[in-house]
């Protein structure tokens, strides 16, 4: 299950998931709606009360942003450049 607009009733109800079978959660820490370090360790603090796991995407949104605009401006489209 992937997490992006976290809430306290989203965090209380991933015991409920885990239980229905979803061992497993995304965390995405790039974009607009990735989760804030305090979100994610929240997160973290939850699945190990519960059982579960995250997955975090922990790109850093300031870094890939800086890239892209780099990236863009040098005409590089491609990972090999």
């Amino acid at each position: 299950m992937a997490i992006k607009d976290i809430h306290d009733k989203l965090i209380d109800s991933m015991a409920e998931a885990v239980a229905y079978g979803v061992p497993t959660f995304k965390a995405f820490m790039v974009y607009d709606f990735g989760v804030t370090d305090g979100v994610l360790y929240q997160l973290l603090e939850k699945s190990k009360e519960i059982g579960a796991r995250i997955s975090v995407h922990a790109e850093n949104r300031e870094v890939c942003g800086m890239l892209t605009k780099r990236f863009l401006a040098e005409v590089i489209f491609m990972p090999e450049g």
